[in-house]
């Protein structure tokens, strides 16, 4: 039972590590879809920018958007398997 109990917290723990995370990022990515000019004027995107290393506006978007993608998923799996305990 206890045992069950330090699984359950843990997996709640990255529940709310990944929500957090997905949250964070709408804000991001629909600055530097309406706006290009975003990735060099925010330190923060221009540093996601530079670390990506992508060739230009386009493979950074696609880029962004795989990573908001990849984080959601990832997000929901931690949930559903916190709903199924």
């Amino acid at each position: 039972e206890q045992k069950l109990l330090g699984i359950s917290l843990i997996i709640m723990l990255g529940g709310a590590i990944a929500e957090m995370c997905g949250v964070a990022m709408v804000l991001p990515l629909a600055q530097v879809l309406s706006s290009p000019e975003t990735i060099q004027s925010s330190k923060y995107i221009s540093a996601i920018y530079k670390i990506i290393n992508a060739s230009n506006y386009n493979n950074f978007i696609i880029c962004l958007c795989a990573i908001f993608s990849i984080t959601f998923i990832l997000k929901n799996i931690v949930l559903s398997l916190l709903y199924l305990q």
